[in-house]
């Protein structure tokens, strides 16, 4: 590992030790939320035993589940999202996992508890944006925590061979890590072991894709080789969908929405799953029927009720609509329980605690964000966003500064540095923004409306700083 990776993951590290003392960040609507579907309360009791080190009792937990996905059946993919209990980049989980794998170190489930983790933080770590807009300081710390990943999920599948879950996170990292030989190499050495696993065989097809390296080609081969050797085996369904379900997010990427909209909906008349009809709720919110999207989203939820993602998801459609704000506040609430650190989910509850004046439990949560956020612009356009809501355009600027230099070649940045400038009437805004425009080369770089202020403002510079 590099030494700028290293000294990185070590003030990670020591935020570790003192991370218990931080105050619960919750909603006023905390104290009175509902108890969360069944699946999530079930992930949340194997943090509280985890959490309260009641190792034995979290031993004979984990058996149980582990019995039922053996013996197969409709019931094996409920088992199997209970056990993601541990795919959860929470550092303050870090030293009762390490404690859990002394007390039990020829049992195969602390090492994959602790690689779930593990691997969890090197995704945060890695961030959602593109390589070419990624700090490169994210991915030294991807690498530090998938390495640690590995070492803890290879020794759960030398423990316990047909460990699918472990084989699906080992092919992950190693795609992301971009070695296709060696992600070809771990789906055979996974099909020796976990031959029918349709979680192995999704990993390894998403690998499979051109955006990795892949190819359409060896997609559809691989889809070839499911419905010869599964026919008719519900735990393959995916296969008939997945590329239409890509083509409605590719419609939505793009921004064409109506378009979403109607695919989604296709999709779900044709062979409902939690994916289409998420898809088609944000679809249909994009277009201004939010209301019609919240029932939309809670079906999603009851198809994949274990999902923190989903949960932050219909607390953010909920919270366009008056009559829901407290159901809001409590969906943020239960959504982040289930992964406390997730950099967009702290966001959004920001977002919305600070539309109801809750301007110190918003910036908790801004601030909380930075733990996996501070290479990130994206969280950093959150915080400048709130500085300038509540007046603070001296830390609005701060911010701006930071997303200038660790994405330079964003256009967005430089927009959001000239318009922060202008508000605090610096004549500097004027170069800026003009730098912006001309990094605009291309219509899908910047919006028509982000130019069009940008154009404005500079003719008001022009008159202000002549």
């Amino acid at each position: 590992m590099k030494k700028g990776a290293w000294l990185f993951l070590k003030a990670v590290s020591c935020f570790c030790l003192v991370a218990a003392t931080l105050p619960t960040l919750a909603s006023a609507a905390a104290k009175d939320a509902p108890q969360p579907l069944p699946t999530a309360a079930r992930k949340l009791e194997l943090i509280r035993l985890l959490k309260a080190e009641k190792f034995e009792a979290l031993e004979g937990r984990i058996a149980e589940i582990f019995a039922k996905i053996d013996a197969g059946g409709s019931g094996k993919q409920t088992e199997i999202d209970v056990v993601y209990a541990f795919d959860r980049a929470d550092p303050e989980i870090a030293g009762q996992l390490a404690r859990w794998r002394d007390a039990y170190p020829n049992s195969f489930a602390p090492h994959l508890a602790f690689g779930l983790y593990s691997a969890e933080i090197g995704w945060a770590m890695r961030g959602e944006q593109t390589v070419d807009r990624t700090n490169p300081k994210r991915f030294e710390a991807m690498r530090g925590y998938f390495e640690a990943a590995v070492d803890s999920l290879r020794k759960a599948v030398t423990l316990r061979p047909k460990d699918e879950i472990a084989w699906a996170a080992l092919i992950g990292m190693a795609n992301v890590m971009g070695n296709r030989a060696h992600v070809a190499s771990l789906f055979n050495e996974a099909m020796q072991q976990v031959p029918d696993s349709s979680l192995v065989y999704g990993k390894y097809f998403i690998a499979l894709a051109p955006k990795w390296g892949g190819s359409i080609k060896k997609q559809r081969e691989l889809k070839r080789r499911i419905r010869q050797s599964f026919p008719g085996n519900p735990d393959f369904a995916w296969i008939e969908d997945v590329d239409e379900i890509e083509q409605g997010w590719r419609f939505y990427r793009r921004r064409e929405y109506e378009a979403a909209a109607k695919h989604f909906e296709k999709l779900v008349a044709k062979r409902e799953s939690a994916e289409s009809r998420w898809g088609r709720a944000m679809s249909l919110c994009a277009i201004g029927r939010c209301a019609e999207a919240v029932p939309e989203m809670q079906r999603a939820l009851s198809l994949n009720p274990g999902s923190a993602q989903y949960y932050i998801e219909l607390a953010s459609l909920q919270a366009h609509q008056k009559e829901m704000w407290d159901a809001a506040a409590r969906n943020f609430d239960i959504g982040i329980s289930l992964d406390p650190y997730d950099t967009r989910a702290l966001m959004l509850r920001a977002e919305f605690l600070a539309d109801h004046g809750k301007q110190e439990a918003a910036r908790k949560d801004l601030d909380r964000a930075l733990f996996f956020g501070a290479y990130d612009d994206g969280v950093r356009e959150f915080r400048r966003t709130y500085f300038l809501q509540i007046g603070d355009v001296e830390s609005a600027l701060e911010e701006a500064e930071k997303m200038v230099t660790l994405v330079p070649d964003n256009p967005f940045n430089h927009y959001a540095y000239g318009v922060t400038l202008y508000k605090n009437r610096d004549c500097t805004a004027r170069e800026v923004l003009e730098h912006y425009l001309l990094l605009c080369r291309w219509p899908a770089e910047c919006r028509d409306e982000a130019k069009r202020e940008a154009e404005m403002l500079l003719s008001s510079m022009r008159q202000l700083c002549s």
